[in-house]
């Protein structure tokens, strides 16, 4: 044994700055868009590339051509989102196989063509691209991603063509299979589906980890055998549906239904799946018997930036109907007694049609409204409306509500378009694009010196397309039109840009640390020297904007933004 004497001084070392003390923003989880920023419209310009081509009720999910018979079209303007398996769908299971077919639009990095456990420490997935390789992978576990037992496939799933993926288990043996062809193998797999408890998250197209993507692809024959499939027999699966298994035991979703959110299952055991509708934040609503419809119109632009609208085709509306879209905010549109908000939105309609349009705070199920205003005089060219909604003193304070905007009454033969509709409550020094009163307050109480933002995965992206582009989110909001947050999975409009950081750290007092694109993705992408200078001159340009003159290009931006003086 040996020992050793390890000196401490008790004398206190440097002092660190106050000027080193602040606030370090990260978007992440809503703490902007949906948090500090105050607009409770999610989706409001409708860009987020979630949002279907055509609002349907889940009795209506469509079916599309496969590669036997029908199949199922998963986000990508689908308005399916994934299908639900039963609990315990592979429970007790040892040896087993699950194969399908995938025809990716998209392969984002973790987006699953399925995912069975318990959540984030127990599961078995298969995804179409594993961040870090691009590759597919099958992964299981009972302790979380550190220690899961794999099978890595060495290419990337082409995009735009049908690919048959399975996984089996034999004993300690696992194979992946990519099109018939054995592409990995583990003879240690330890675990296997009996090593998990009692699966109760079970995905075809999701994952357990909220921030993964969803699965932008068309699927079909997805199927589960409890035993392992030959190589002989998984390549009979590419000539036919069941292959010469005759179909899987477990589970065997042909998606050859019609339409609807159920996927029938061939297996013979009764295991239907449910088919989860996208969450859209916008959903239609038509009461009382109106007939319309809702569908995305890519001919239909509000600008250069905001290049798609929802058009309303309104067939019917009568006395004591209503028909059009409803949005429920992030996480429910919340409802202050005694509070006034601001609604405002873009509209045009097809000719003979000036309105009125209803605008409604009211309950998620629509048996409750709490205030209403009425627009009128639309016509073939889009215009900016705007009112107030004040709620009554006397009514409970609630979050699970949506904002309503159709047509209540007698209407017929009529579509209308919409972009971006907008709720405020009160903001910030009343700001019309501005922050939380009271988020904004305590910060002020923290005192920071300095505010760094937006954060770094955000300013990164997982693509160059996705990365934070400073340039696009300056100007009136109805001129920015967002970007996907990859770095944690949802859609940004925005609306908390450039300028509204930098008013923020103003009000606080605080120095602004601007995080700056520096070539880099979370993809692994990195843009080479000779590539670079277009991003360095971005930075600079970022620079001026903040602190030039406004004699200066992007100093007189600043300036038309509303902020003349440099900060």
């Amino acid at each position: 044994v040996q020992t050793c004497a390890l000196p401490i001084s008790a004398s206190p070392g440097h002092a660190v700055s106050p000027d080193l003390y602040g606030a370090f923003f990260e978007e992440i989880n809503f703490a902007g868009v949906g948090g500090i920023y105050a607009e409770l419209i999610r989706n409001r310009a409708f860009m987020d590339p979630a949002t279907p081509t055509q609002w349907v009720a889940p009795a209506d999910i469509p079916r599309v051509p496969g590669m036997f018979g029908s199949a199922l079209q998963l986000n990508g303007g689908s308005p399916a989102s994934y299908v639900e398996l039963p609990q315990g769908i592979v429970s007790g299971l040892t040896d087993f196989t699950v194969a399908g077919w995938v025809n990716p639009a998209a392969t984002p990095n973790w987006a699953r063509l399925f995912d069975f456990g318990t959540g984030e420490t127990f599961y078995m997935f298969l995804t179409v691209s594993a961040g870090g390789t691009n590759n597919p992978r099958y992964a299981i576990t009972i302790s979380g991603n550190g220690d899961e037992q794999r099978l890595d496939a060495p290419d990337p799933l082409p995009l735009n063509t049908w690919t048959h993926l399975a996984v089996t288990l034999s004993g300690s043996t696992g194979t992946l299979y990519v099109n018939g062809a054995v592409v990995a193998t583990n003879t240690a797999m330890t675990l296997n589906p009996s090593s998990l408890p009692a699966t109760t998250q079970n995905y075809v197209g999701k994952s357990q980890f909220p921030p993964d993507p969803g699965l932008d692809a068309t699927v079909d024959e997805f199927q589960i055998w409890n035993r392992a499939l030959s190589a002989a027999e998984v390549g009979s699966l590419l000539t036919s549906a069941g292959g010469s298994p005759g179909g899987g035991n477990v589970v065997w979703y042909r998606f050859d239904e019609a339409k609807g959110a159920t996927a029938v299952d061939s297996s013979g055991k009764g295991n239907n799946g449910t088919i989860v509708p996208l969450s859209t934040d916008w959903t239609l609503v038509l009461g009382g018997g109106a007939e319309a419809a809702a569908e995305l119109d890519t001919g239909a632009p509000l600008n250069d930036a905001l290049t798609r609208s929802p058009r309303l085709d309104i067939t019917q509306v009568g006395a004591g109907q209503r028909a059009g879209l409803a949005n429920d905010g992030y996480f429910g549109v919340p409802v202050v007694p005694g509070q006034t908000y601001r609604v405002s939105f873009f509209a045009k309609a097809s000719a003979g049609f000036a309105g009125p349009l209803t605008v409604s705070l009211e309950s998620a199920d629509g048996t409750q409204s709490f205030a209403t205003a009425q627009v009128r005089g639309l016509t073939e060219e889009w215009r900016r409306y705007s009112s107030t909604l004040r709620v009554p003193a006397s009514v409970t304070e609630s979050t699970d509500n949506v904002l309503f905007i159709g047509v209540e009454g007698a209407a017929s033969s009529a579509s209308i378009w919409l972009q971006v509709v907008s709720l405020f409550p009160p903001t910030y020094r009343n700001r019309p694009n501005g922050l939380r009163p009271d988020l904004v307050a305590l910060l002020q109480q923290m005192r920071p010196r300095v505010l760094r933002f937006p954060g770094g995965n955000y300013v990164e992206g997982v693509t160059i397309d996705t990365r934070w582009d400073w340039k696009t989110t300056i100007g009136p909001v109805w001129e920015r039109p967002g970007h996907e947050n990859t770095a944690w999975g949802y859609f940004s409009d925005d609306g908390l840009g450039l300028l509204e950081y930098l008013q923020l750290a103003e009000d606080l007092g605080a120095t602004p640390v601007l995080g700056v694109w520096a070539g880099y993705t979370l993809n692994g992408t990195v843009v080479t020297e000779a590539d670079l200078a277009p991003y360095v001159q971005d930075a600079l340009d970022l620079v001026e904007y903040v602190t030039g003159p406004v004699t200066s290009t992007w100093g007189a931006k600043r300036a038309a933004d509303g902020h003349p003086a440099p900060f």
